[in-house]
């Protein structure tokens, strides 16, 4: 599917992207029931640059964005974004696979997805990621305590395993 983006790259985000970055969000989030979903703000936005690294992936117009963060020896998937109209044709699926190529020596990789976006999950889950609630072996109090604070209660925490 992505032969539909001749002309993908990525950059680095900087304090200029943000209204990118609010909109690629709002997008992406207009699948949940207003009543659900925050929309986003600078301040989120200029917190999330100044705490992760963030990922604008372009083709000829801003389509997603991928953000992540090192605590200890995870990497923490802090965002990942795709316009609505671009969902669905393989960004995600590229952005994820930029994503493990860069990071193998990491030893875990972790992220939070909405627990009611089923589509998501399956994603996720597809290559590879395995929710933590499910795991025996391993809690959310083991991770880490950054991890464990921005822990809430409608997210799943998924993990990924380098060594499995």
């Amino acid at each position: 599917m992505l032969e539909k983006y001749k002309n993908l790259t990525f950059r680095k985000a900087i304090e200029t992207d943000i209204d990118t970055l609010i909109s690629i969000y709002d997008s992406a989030n207009s699948l949940f029931d207003e009543s659900f979903r925050a929309g986003g703000t600078k301040n989120v936005f200029i917190d999330l640059l100044n705490d992760s690294e963030v990922f604008i992936y372009n083709d000829n117009k801003d389509l997603a964005f991928l953000s992540s963060k090192l605590v200890d020896d995870m990497l923490i998937v802090t965002g990942m974004y795709v316009l609505i109209e671009h969902q669905r044709n393989g960004l995600g699926t590229k952005m994820l696979n930029d994503l493990l190529e860069q990071t193998e020596d990491i030893q875990y990789i972790i992220l939070r997805a909405l627990k009611n976006a089923h589509w998501s999950n399956a994603f996720y889950k597809k290559y590879g990621f395995i929710l933590i609630d499910e795991l025996d072996e391993l809690s959310i109090e083991e991770l880490s305590p950054k991890l464990r604070e921005s822990h809430h209660a409608n997210t799943w925490v998924m993990k990924y395993n380098y060594s499995e």
